[in-house]
């Protein structure tokens, strides 16, 4: 994945996403790693159920698959990027949809579980000047003062950060089709 940096003076955020069709934009080199797994995650599940399907013996005679016709919506921080087209591929690299956030779409099982388990790691640093590393109980605090988020502190250094996993997509299904 290419780094594309934009200078300092401009308001722009300077870390967009080379991903075909995607597109999205960070402040910082961190943040564009961490989205960079959302492709490599989508991309490795593809490939593994196109494996399944190429073989004979996992694949079950004569499965139809379901379709749905749904609604998604896609949960971004970043407003900028909010209605960028949303691209799904399940199976091989031939079956890829595209579509608009919010508009009604046919997608299959598979595509619909790709969606659901896309998520973002959303981290926050709790700096070391902080009253929380004097607490009594650093974790405790922690985790009370940023609900949601899951305290790890590094073994090393002892910095405590507050991790979680944010789901990059909302699929309401309407109807079966």
């Amino acid at each position: 994945m290419e780094v594309i940096s934009m200078t300092e003076d401009t308001q722009e955020k300077a870390f967009v996403c080379q991903f075909e069709g995607c597109g999205k934009r960070f402040d910082t080199a961190q943040q564009l790693r961490g989205h960079k797994g959302v492709h490599t995650r989508a991309a490795k599940a593809a490939e593994k159920l196109e494996k399944t399907d190429a073989n004979p013996a996992t694949k079950p005679a004569e499965k139809r698959v379901k379709s749905f016709k749904c609604v998604v919506l896609r949960h971004n921080i970043d407003p900028e990027n909010a209605n960028l087209p949303v691209i799904v591929t399940a199976n091989n690299f031939s079956n890829r949809k595209q579509f608009t956030p919010g508009t009604e779409v046919i997608l299959t099982e598979t595509e619909i579980d790709i969606l659901k388990n896309s998520v973002e790691e959303d981290q926050i640093q709790i700096m070391p000047d902080s009253g929380i590393y004097k607490s009594r109980d650093p974790l405790a605090l922690a985790s009370e003062l940023y609900a949601g988020f899951q305290p790890v502190r590094d073994p090393n250094s002892g910095q405590i950060n507050m991790i979680r996993n944010v789901a990059n997509y909302s699929v309401h299904v309407i109807n079966e089709v």
